[in-house]
């Protein structure tokens, strides 16, 4: 219910959403775009598709394994081994290192750069190109699709075609996205110009509906 409202508020704002969050299900059925943090720094970025189809961060590999597979029995869990840097002595090498199963000698030199994998899709790690082929060889796709994440739906019932239709209508109708570009290593923007514009939509709404809110 609450994601339908925000779906609703998106619509007759005609603005975008920035969710901050760690469930994946609600990753895959509300975004269009996803930036992957890890220790204060952007590692991943893309589309949901590009993301869930094609992690290639060891950290966003290790978030999707990490989550529950429909259909798939299974005792455990996987968990990422080792503890978060201490964020007051980050390391110059990738803060990700010591927990990575990619680790090799280059990780512990510098911090890596930031690697395009597409127009929409880059990871800040050594060994991304690699993995990317990685994936489009082993088919990765089929194992951590958006269609196997358990989504945060409503009560009683189940994600379906349906919902992913009715998000792609309202973009095409607002002429929207829930896209949020950034730049590697950057300070994610402030919101001014959102609230501008909620505050701008919120005036129409009360000079057209009256003073009732």
């Amino acid at each position: 219910q609450i994601l339908d409202l925000l779906r609703k508020i998106k619509v007759e704002m005609s603005s975008s959403i920035m969710l901050i969050t760690h469930d994946l299900g609600v990753i895959a059925e509300m975004a269009d775009f996803v930036v992957v943090m890890y220790a204060g720094r952007v590692v991943e970025a893309g589309t949901v598709d590009e993301i869930f189809y094609n992690p290639v961060h060891p950290y966003t590999r290790g978030l999707q394994e990490s989550k529950p597979t429909l259909g798939q029995k299974i005792e455990k869990l996987h968990s990422i081994p080792g503890n978060v840097p201490n964020p007051i002595n980050m390391p110059p090498h990738c803060h990700f290192l010591d927990r990575c199963s990619y680790a090799c000698e280059q990780c512990k030199g510098p911090y890596p750069p930031s690697v395009r994998l597409s127009e929409t899709h880059y990871a800040v790690c050594h060994r991304a190109l690699e993995i990317a082929k990685k994936n489009k060889k082993n088919g990765t796709q089929s194992e951590h699709s958006p269609s196997n994440t358990p989504k945060m739906t409503d009560a009683g019932s189940t994600a379906d075609a349906t919902k992913q239709e009715n998000r792609a209508s309202e973009s095409e109708m607002t002429g929207t996205t829930n896209e949020v570009v950034c730049e590697p290593n950057a300070v994610l923007p402030t919101s001014k110009d959102t609230v501008k514009k909620v505050t701008v939509g919120k005036a129409k709404a009360k000079k057209k509906g009256g003073a009732n809110d």
